[in-house]
C-alpha cells in the first residue's frame, strides 16, 4: 500500500525480545490445577491389502489403546457418511471431517461463488445436502470447511475475505437446517499463526461467533522438506505450535486442536524422534498448554513434490515406544473436546498524558512475557479508554501514544490479568528525534512502500513507510536502536536487520540503498503455451550481507514466498542478491493435468529470468 501523505508513522509489535528470566518457556502464568484431559486421535495410513478399518485397528494394537478420534478428508462431491464413517461412529471414535470445495474431476469451487450462491441454486442445494448428511450421521462431527486455506488460496479459490464469507455461509446453512451435532473447527497451518504476511491467521479468522474450535497443522520437517527454512533446523513441539498457543490466548473461550502433528527421525541421532514425543507429552500436560483439547497425529508419509517425510510413529522401536507412552498417558483419556476451564479475562483502563489529558489512538499491546510476542493489541478511544480480552494470566503491557506526540512509550512488566482487571497508564514527555531520508534500489530508482523500523530496548517498534518519492521519516525518543528494513514484494516480505545499533542523540538524515533483484519466472506447458494461475514458490532463505549506506551493513534473507503466474504465465519476485542458489517450486493450478516441478536459480547478482516447462502427469 502506498503512503497517502508525505509521512506515515505507525506502531507495531516487536516479535523477538529476550525472555523474562524465571518463567517457564511458553507459560503466561502458573496454575495449580492439572489441565483438563485432551482427546487423542490420528490420521491413518492404509497399507496395500488393508481396509481402512484394518488400518485403524492395526495402529491401535501397536499403541495399546483405541483412538478417540480419526481424521478424514473429503472432496465436495464425495459421499458422507460412508460405511467406514459409520464403523468409526459405532466403535466410539469421533470423526474430524475436512471438506474441500473441489470436485472429483479437479475443478475448484471458488469461495466467493459459495458465499454468494443464490437460494435454490446448485451450490446452495449442495451445501444443504452436506448439512443434512452431517445431521443424519447420528453422532458429533468436528467439521472443517477447507482446511489450510492459507496455503491453498493461491490455487484460485480466492482471498481471505472470500474464504471468511464462504465459511460463514456454510455455518449459516447448517444452522438453518437445524444441525446440532456439528462442531466447526477452523484450521490453518502452524506458520500462519506467526507470520505477518497475507497468510496471517487473523486475516482468515471468521470470528468467534462462527467458530467452535481453533486448529493448527504443524510438523518438524527437519531434513525431509528439501527446500526452505522449515527444514533447516530441528523444531521441538513448542517451536512448531507456539503461534497457535498465542493465538488461542486472544480467543480464550475456544479450545485448541492440533489437527495434524508429525515429526521425522534424525539420521544422525536415532533417538531424537522419541525425545520429540516425550517433549510433546510434557508440554501438553503442562498448564501453559491447557487450552489444547485435542491432538491428532499424522500417521502417514508425505510424498508430495520436494518432500519425502516418514511421519509414521513406527519408524523405529524407540519412536514407537515413546509414541505409545504419549498416546496412553492419562492426560489423553478424553472422549470429547472438553470446554471446561476456558475462562476469559479483560484488561481495560485509560491512557493519559502528563496533565492527565486523555490520549485517543494510543496503542496498548498485551504481550506474552516468555516469547515477547503480542497476544492482543488495542487502541484507545476518544476518551483515552481501551479494553482487551485475553486468557487469564500474567502479561507484559506496552503502551505508546500515536505518532509519539512528544511522549515516551512505557513497558509495564508482569501484570496479572484475571476477571475484569484495570490498568491506567500515564505517559511522560520525552526528547524526540527523527530518522529520515530516502530509499532507492541499486539503480537509483526511489522506492515507495518500504518500511524502516527502529527497535528500542523496551521492545517498542516505530515504523516509517516511504512515500511515492521514496522518502521516509520515523520519530522516536532519543536513544539507541536497531534498524530493520522490510521490502514489500510480490506477496512476499524481505526483512533485513542491521548488524549493529544506531545511536540517535539527535535527528539524522540518510540515503538508503536496497540492492533488490527481480526474479521473473515464466511457466510453460509441454507445447510451449503459458500456464496461467500456477503457483511459483521460492521458499529458500539464503542469507546475505550488504551495505545500505557507507558504514552501515545489513544482514538479510531472500524469502520470496509464493507468487502466481496470473493471466500472463509469468510470476515476479523481488529478492536480495545472493551468492548461493535459490530453489524454485512450481505447482500447476488445481485440476491441471500437469506435474509440479522444482528447479534452482544461480546467484542473484543481477535481475534474472527463468523458464520452467511443466510435464504432463
Amino acid at each position: 500500500m502506498r503512503a497517502r501523505g508525505p509521512w506515515l508513522t505507525i506502531l507495531v509489535a516487536l516479535l523477538v525480545v529476550g525472555p523474562v528470566v524465571g518463567r517457564p518457556a511458553g507459560a503466561p502464568v502458573a496454575q495449580a490445577a492439572a489441565p483438563p484431559e485432551a482427546l487423542f486421535g490420528a490420521a491413518i495410513q492404509v497399507m496395500s491389502g488393508q481396509t481402512p478399518e484394518q488400518a485403524v485397528t492395526s495402529l491401535e494394537s501397536s499403541i495399546g489403546r483405541r483412538l478417540a478420534a480419526v481424521r478424514v478428508w473429503r472432496l465436495w462431491e464425495e459421499p458422507f457418511p460412508t460405511a467406514y464413517d459409520r464403523w468409526l461412529r459405532d466403535g466410539g471414535r469421533t470423526v474430524f471431517l475436512a471438506v474441500k470445495p473441489a470436485r472429483a474431476d479437479g475443478r475448484i469451487i471458488r469461495w466467493r461463488d459459495l458465499a454468494d450462491a443464490p437460494a435454490g441454486s446448485a451450490l446452495d442445494r449442495e451445501m444443504i445436502s452436506w448439512a443434512q448428511r452431517v445431521k443424519g450421521y447420528g453422532a458429533r462431527v468436528h467439521l472443517t470447511f477447507h482446511h489450510e486455506p492459507d496455503v491453498t488460496g493461491t490455487q484460485g479459490f480466492g482471498t481471505s475475505a472470500d474464504y471468511i464469507a464462504a465459511w460463514r455461509r456454510m455455518v449459516s446453512t447448517f444452522r438453518a437446517q437445524g444441525v446440532t451435532n456439528v462442531e466447526w473447527v477452523w484450521n490453518l497451518v502452524d506458520s500462519s499463526f506467526s507470520v505477518n504476511t497475507f497468510r496471517r491467521a487473523a486475516l482468515w479468522y471468521p470470528g468467534d461467533a462462527w467458530v467452535d474450535a481453533i486448529a493448527g497443522d504443524g510438523y518438524n520437517w527437519y531434513g525431509c522438506l528439501r527446500v526452505g527454512e522449515a527444514a533447516a533446523r530441528w523444531r521441538m513441539f513448542s517451536d512448531v505450535y507456539q503461534g497457535l498457543r498465542l493465538f488461542g490466548l486472544a480467543h480464550p473461550t475456544k479450545p485448541l486442536v492440533i489437527a495434524e502433528m508429525g515429526t521425522i527421525e534424525d539420521p544422525a541421532d536415532p533417538g531424537r524422534k522419541a525425545e520429540w514425543f516425550a517433549d510433546a507429552q510434557a508440554a501438553l500436560e503442562s498448564p501453559a498448554w491447557s487450552q489444547v483439547r485435542a491432538v491428532l497425529y499424522f500417521n502417514r508419509p508425505d510424498t508430495a513434490p520436494t518432500k519425502y517425510c516418514r511421519w509414521q510413529a513406527k519408524t523405529s522401536p524407540s519412536s514407537l515406544s515413546a509414541f505409545r507412552t504419549l498416546a496412553t498417558a492419562p492426560h489423553f483419556a478424553a472422549t470429547t473436546v472438553s470446554r471446561a476451564d476456558l475462562p476469559a479475562a479483560t484488561l481495560g483502563g485509560r491512557v493519559t498524558g502528563p496533565a492527565g489529558a486523555a490520549i485517543p489512538g494510543a496503542t496498548v499491546q498485551i504481550v506474552d512475557p516468555a516469547t515477547a510476542r503480542t497476544v492482543v493489541q488495542a487502541r484507545t478511544g476518544s476518551a483515552g479508554r481501551y479494553l482487551a480480552t485475553v486468557r487469564p494470566g500474567t502479561y507484559d503491557v506496552r503502551v505508546a501514544a500515536p505518532d509519539w506526540r512528544g511522549l515516551g512509550p512505557r513497558l509495564l512488566a508482569g501484570r496479572a490479568v484475571s476477571g475484569a482487571s484495570t490498568l491506567h497508564v500515564g505517559l511522560a514527555r520525552a526528547n524526540l528525534v527523527t530518522f529520515s531520508g530516502t530509499i532507492a534500489n541499486s539503480a537509483g530508482t526511489l522506492l515507495a512502500s518500504q518500511q524502516v523500523a527502529l527497535i528500542n530496548s523496551a521492545g517498542v517498534l516505530a515504523v516509517g513507510l516511504s512515500n511515492e518519492a521514496g522518502a521516509f521519516r520515523v520519530t522516536v525518543p532519543a536513544g539507541t536502536y536497531r534498524m530493520r528494513l522490510r521490502s514489500q514484494g510480490f506477496r512476499d516480505v524481505m526483512s533485513y536487520e542491521l548488524a549493529g545499533p544506531i545511536a540517535l542523540g539527535a535527528s539524522r538524515w540518510a540515503a538508503l540503498t536496497l540492492p533488490i533483484r527481480t526474479l521473473t519466472t515464466r511457466v510453460l506447458d509441454p507445447a510451449g503455451a503459458p500456464v496461467l494461475h500456477a503457483s511459483v514458490a521460492s521458499p529458500d532463505c539464503p542469507g546475505t550481507r550488504f551495505a545500505v549506506t557507507p558504514g552501515v551493513t545489513v544482514e538479510g534473507t531472500s524469502c520470496a514466498g509464493t507468487g502466481m503466474t496470473g493471466e500472463s504465465g509469468v510470476a515476479t519476485h523481488r529478492l536480495l542478491p545472493t551468492s548461493s542458489p535459490v530453489g524454485m517450486t512450481v505447482t500447476p493450478p488445481q485440476g491441471s493435468r500437469l506435474a509440479s516441478a522444482s528447479t534452482s536459480v544461480g546467484s542473484l547478482s543481477r535481475d534474472t529470468s527463468v523458464t520452467v516447462r511443466l510435464r504432463a502427469r
